[in-house]
């Protein structure tokens, strides 16, 4: 007679080891990115008017990619982080919420000639930081992988039996 010793992991586990995972990654990749923008600034600046217009477009996609990585992992770093923090129900007044939101995206939404439209936000019982941060997430994506034209971020909401609905949508590239 033979047995295997067969381990399984719980839901848990899994979600730890993954926010563990994606910390340390997180934080570790963190480090040489901003080396190699700072770096690729500091050889930019140096090099100054020499530069030909090939190696000044090269520098410049460098220092751009090494932008956009930091904004990946800062974003991986704060998803490893959300279940870390206590989830806190209270009474969320998304109207402040959003407020909040549609000022911190205001900047970009300006220089795009972007629009948000939401109508009024009910008062949920939720963590009003995690709302922030899901919603801010949300309207941040649709203003980073935008097509041409203005952003037109739109939310609705409806209230169901014993529960509320939101649906985003926006104009940009999206995924199907």
């Amino acid at each position: 007679m033979h047995d295997d010793l067969v381990t399984a992991r719980t839901t848990t586990d899994a979600e730890e080891e993954f926010r563990d995972f994606a910390y340390i990654v997180s934080h570790d990749l963190a480090g040489p990115v901003r080396s190699m923008v700072a770096f690729s600034q500091i050889l930019k600046e140096q090099i100054g008017k020499t530069i030909t217009d090939d190696d000044q477009l090269h520098l410049d996609l460098i220092v751009e990619s090494g932008q956009k990585l930091s904004e990946m992992i800062q974003g991986l770093l704060a998803f490893s982080r959300l279940n870390t923090v206590p989830r806190v129900s209270t009474v969320c007044d998304l109207e402040i919420v959003l407020a909040r939101c549609y000022m911190e995206a205001q900047p970009r939404l300006d220089a795009t000639k972007g629009v948000l439209n939401y109508p009024r936000m009910p008062e949920i019982t939720a963590d009003p930081g995690r709302m922030f941060t899901l919603f801010y997430a949300l309207i941040d994506n649709a203003l980073k992988f935008r097509s041409e034209a203005a952003p037109d971020i739109r939310i609705q909401v409806e209230e169901k039996a014993d529960f509320w609905q939101f649906r985003i949508s926006d104009n940009g590239i999206g995924i199907d």
